[in-house]
Parts: C-alpha cells; sequence; structure tokens
C-alpha cells in the first residue's frame, strides 16, 4: 500500500507540480477508500455509518455522496446487488 509521506516530500521538492501532485494524490486516497468500503459491503453486514468509518470516509453522508457520485448508486443499492444482503 502506498505512504502519504513519500508523496508529501516528493511534492514539495516540485512547486510547479505539487497542485497537481496533490489533486492526484487525494484522488487516489478517494479511490482506495470507495475500495474499502465497496469491499465492506460487499462482504459483511455492518451497518453503513460503520462501513464509512472503517473506510476513511468518516460518515454515511459523506459515503452516499461519493458513492453517488463516482458509481452512480447508493451504498444500500450496492450491498443488495450481492447476494445475501
Amino acid at each position: 500500500m502506498r505512504s502519504i509521506r513519500p508523496l508529501r516530500s516528493s511534492a514539495a521538492r516540485c512547486p510547479v507540480r505539487a497542485p497537481r501532485r496533490r489533486a492526484a494524490d487525494v484522488q487516489w486516497l478517494l479511490n482506495q477508500r470507495l475500495a474499502r468500503a465497496q469491499a465492506l459491503l460487499e462482504s459483511t453486514g455492518l451497518p453503513i455509518e460503520k462501513v464509512a468509518e472503517l473506510s476513511g470516509l468518516g460518515t454515511a453522508n459523506n459515503l452516499r455522496h461519493h458513492f453517488l457520485r463516482h458509481l452512480g448508486v447508493t451504498p444500500g443499492d450496492y450491498r443488495r446487488a450481492f447476494p445475501g444482503h
């Protein structure tokens, strides 16, 4: 898994590329969090609030916002697409 620390130090060395690099890092981190949330929704019966917390997205509202924006479905609808949930 990638660490944020080396990314921060490399971005600090190049001020011209730093904003683009930071944006890419933020997107990478969001993608990792969404992937973790998807895995938890597919494989557990944890409440949506707990999935949001464990995936790093914080709240159920934040998880719902990002799911709708990036995947086009709510976390609940996503979970229902998998047998046993």
